[in-house]
């Protein structure tokens, strides 16, 4: 069951089953499509590339310490590939966890 304002009305009202689909407002008895809400939680494959997303933020902010702190030079040559090669991992991690959620999103809708 879920809860929305008419859009006609504007009165609360409650929505029987998956919550999307036409409905006729018990106050006004217009008709209505409520396409569901925004909110769509995410697969968990969608979870999971959070999570090494999260990681591999993680290993370049110790990465970025370790190169900030290194005396070495081979060290922080190495340190900074490092460095470089996690943040592009996050980048591209954070556009395909993007573009997933999107995809799961605009499924969800066009049901």
């Amino acid at each position: 069951m879920i809860e929305i304002q008419c859009p006609h009305c504007k009165e609360g009202i409650e929505l029987q089953g998956e919550g999307f689909g036409l409905f006729d407002c018990p106050v006004c008895k217009l008709e209505f499509e409520w396409k569901g809400s925004f909110f769509v939680r995410p697969s968990i494959v969608t979870i999971i590339l959070l999570i090494i997303l999260l990681f591999s933020t993680i290993v370049s902010c110790g990465l970025y310490y370790e190169l900030v702190n290194q005396d070495s030079v081979i060290g922080s040559i190495f340190t900074s590939y490092a460095f470089g090669f996690s943040i592009i991992c996050s980048i591209i991690l954070s556009i395909i966890t993007i573009i997933r959620y999107m995809i799961e999103l605009n499924t969800y809708h066009s049901k």
